[in-house]
């Protein structure tokens, strides 16, 4: 059975991106383009890790963490933080597992998928 990952994004061209990254490594990936639909998408099935963006339309990240409290996600930002800026931000938000800088390379994505997934 292979694993669900929820890529929450606005940008088409980044859900693209990560949908073409993660499904030729056999992961079923299902997008949504804000945090309603999430949610709404996690009524129905429950994903293995989501990528969700820090600042998104919808539900507060922390408000989609506490719903989903045994789902492992991954904070994606466009802004520089700093380790302990990183730490307050996910103590802040909820249970993330981690935080990533875009750009996103394919290696470093996977890097972080194969971490907290397999």
């Amino acid at each position: 059975m292979s694993k669900i990952i929820i890529v929450v994004n606005p940008d088409e061209n980044i859900l693209i991106m990560i949908r073409t990254i993660l499904e030729k490594e056999n992961y079923d990936v299902i997008t949504a383009k804000d945090n309603n639909e999430c949610i709404e998408k996690c009524n129905t099935i429950r994903p293995d890790l989501i990528f969700l963006p820090i600042i998104s339309k919808g539900p507060l990240p922390k408000e989609i963490a506490q719903r989903l409290n045994d789902v492992k996600i991954i904070y994606l930002t466009k802004v520089k933080l700093t380790k302990k800026e990183k730490l307050e931000l996910i103590e802040e938000k909820g249970n993330p597992v981690d935080i990533i800088n875009y750009p996103l390379n394919p290696s470093r994505l996977l890097f972080y998928v194969n971490k907290y997934v397999n």
